[in-house]
């Protein structure tokens, strides 16, 4: 439910954080850090809810036809993958047109506008801790800054300033932003700032667009326990209370959960036969068999045994067992 509320709330920052990419009034800089904190929010969050999701799916989270674990190795590889070979090729083709119609004098106001947001998307380290250290150090020193909160009193706002307030201090204690003690003191908690500041624009984004209220409250709880101890050191809040908020937000969302699940419209998507006990079946059916067995509703039986752990008592037909094979086309 947790992943499902984070999608709902995302696809709202997402529209609200292209709407200030492609403005060509906002400072190049700010349109480059928005990118840098679009994209570290929304493959943390995703990684996170895949990791989740597939270890409470047991042994069947590793299987690669249920697409848990090959999305996740698609999405830690996905950044690599646009550095490495995509953006390369696209820019260089991109910018090779964009110059030469710059140089002929046509758009030639337009050459920066268009193709930095191309540079910046693309360009960005594939390791989001290398880009939000710089990203941090800029806010930190004031050479711009990110659109201030629409609603300053929302915890995610509140977090975000505390963040922020707490580095700027650390900031001014260090001899500059170059030295061991801004590396010891504030490069580590970089990443946490950015995220924060992620959650926040989200959050803020989706009450805007009128997200429904018991998506929001699950999104917000669930970004708040990522620092839990900051909310209970700075904002007095227990454990018990946090863990109270959760559980409430959750009882909101569970009974609208299908109808959450329908407007998400990703049905189409989903080939994993592990949705349904229809394609379970199916998916089984498909399975080459070893041995041999006088049942074929049996064999369904064994696999559901070996994979759900059923202890359900079955007549079990004598097995003639073949010799040794490999088995990796059942996984």
């Amino acid at each position: 439910m947790s992943a499902v509320a984070q999608a709902f709330v995302l696809q709202a920052m997402h529209k609200q954080t292209v709407e200030w990419f492609v403005d060509p009034s906002v400072d190049p800089r700010v349109r480059h850090a928005i990118a840098t904190v679009h994209k570290v929010t929304m493959i943390r969050t995703a990684q996170a809810a895949n990791f989740t999701l597939g270890d409470r799916c047991g042994a069947q989270g590793l299987f690669e036809t249920n697409q848990l674990s090959s999305m996740h190795v698609w999405n830690f590889h996905l950044d690599a993958f646009i550095y490495a070979g995509f953006s390369l090729g696209v820019i260089d083709f991109l910018g090779r047109h964009a110059w030469h119609r710059y140089r002929r004098g046509r758009h030639a106001r337009n050459f920066h506008t268009w193709v930095f947001p191309i540079h910046s998307i693309l360009t960005c380290s594939h390791n989001p801790a290398n880009r939000t250290t710089g990203l941090t150090s800029e806010l930190l020193l004031g050479r711009y800054a990110l659109e201030p909160p629409r609603y300053p009193d929302s915890l995610l706002a509140q977090h975000e300033k505390g963040l922020f307030s707490e580095l700027h201090a650390s900031l001014a204690t260090a001899p500059s932003h170059r030295s061991a003690a801004y590396d010891r003191e504030i490069l580590p908690r970089s990443l946490s700032l950015i995220q924060a500041i992620g959650h926040r624009i989200a959050y803020d984004a989706a009450r805007a667009s009128r997200v429904d209220g018991p998506l929001l409250d699950l999104f917000e709880i669930v970004s708040v326990s990522q620092d839990e101890a900051w909310y209970i050191e700075r904002l007095g809040f227990t454990r018990a209370e946090l863990r109270e908020r959760e559980a409430r937000a959750l009882e909101a969302v569970f009974p609208r959960l299908e109808e959450y699940l329908a407007r998400m419209d990703v049905a189409p998507y989903v080939v994993a036969p592990i949705v349904s006990d229809e394609r379970w079946k199916q998916f089984v059916g498909t399975l080459q068999t070893f041995g041999e067995t006088t049942s074929s509703a049996w064999d369904a039986e064994v696999v559901g045994a070996f994979l759900y752990g059923d202890d359900s008592s079955t007549a079990q037909p004598a097995l003639q067992m073949s010799p040794h094979r490999s088995v990796r086309s059942m996984l």
